[in-house]
């Protein structure tokens, strides 16, 4: 799972679901990230999954 955004609520929000034992068996990784339009977003997880072009 990735959680990325330009504030502080990605890393409480990571803390809150590395509580929940339904996300025991989950990958959760947090990357910071500047403000971005809905296409960057979309750019930066398709590059997050698929690093490779």
């Amino acid at each position: 799972m990735l959680i990325f955004g330009p504030t502080n609520a990605k890393s409480e929000l990571a803390n809150v679901l590395k509580e929940d034992h339904h996300f025991d068996e989950i990958e959760i990784e947090v990357k910071s990230a500047d403000k971005m339009t809905e296409p960057q977003m979309h750019a930066f997880v398709k590059d997050y999954f698929n690093p490779e072009k």
